[in-house]
């Protein structure tokens, strides 16, 4: 018996017209796409156009990747890819789509607030845009930190720790660079721990030498090598 395509199982937008919404909704090109993937503009573009509907498992998973959505929103197997049951590249995308939506002098004024002020913003994003996944005491408990003290990173009395950083990427998908400098080229790649942990060690030691950002630019990527 012939396996079924995925469109087949999934409905006939499954792989097209979400492919494609996501694509869009990054503000991404086709050779964007490319570019993050390796797969071939051809390809993809035969993907979204339907012309293709039975993808290779690693195509799926990098093309997921890419667009920071979960592999059952491109399946169809949920209506949003940010909903209640959203896994954190979701919650990555859809706080992309936010910032990229807000006027540019807004996006500008972002990239010089500083880690905390940043942090500060994506709290609030999250609780009110995912209330039945986050709120301060669920976060505070996952990311190692009490009420109080979250509360005081949020009133801007108190530092926060590179750790709770780093365990606020994992928890949310959004990348380290969005906290560091209001970057978001990078907000839904998919670290290990490890790596996260090494970027945190050079945070805190940046903090203590008071590096300008581009030498802390410089040490994150040793740490990563």
């Amino acid at each position: 018996m012939q396996e079924k395509s995925l469109q087949e199982r999934y409905g006939p937008e499954a792989l097209g017209e979400r492919l494609a919404w996501a694509r869009t909704q990054q503000g991404m090109t086709l050779e964007d796409v490319h570019a993050r993937t390796g797969l071939a503009v051809g390809y993809i573009c035969q993907l979204e156009g339907g012309s293709k509907v039975n993808p290779t498992l690693n195509a799926l998973l990098a093309l997921c990747k890419a667009l920071c959505v979960p592999v059952s929103f491109l399946l169809g197997e949920v209506s949003e890819p940010g909903g209640a049951d959203a896994g954190v590249g979701a919650i990555a995308q859809a706080f992309a789509v936010h910032i990229r939506s807000l006027p540019k002098d807004r996006q500008a004024a972002i990239r010089l607030m500083s880690v905390e002020q940043r942090f500060a913003m994506v709290i609030l994003f999250v609780c009110e845009r995912f209330p039945n996944r986050f709120s301060r005491s669920a976060i505070a408990f996952q990311i190692g930190m009490t009420v109080r003290a979250l509360n005081d990173v949020l009133e801007q009395s108190w530092a926060l720790k590179p750790f709770n950083l780093v365990q606020f990427c994992q928890l949310t998908g959004i990348g380290l660079p969005f906290f560091l400098n209001g970057d978001l080229q990078d907000a839904c790649a998919e670290l290990t721990s490890q790596e996260l942990m090494g970027y945190g060690s050079a945070i805190r030691l940046a903090v203590q030498r008071h590096m300008e950002p581009a030498k802390l630019e410089s040490l994150i990527r040793e740490r990563a090598e």
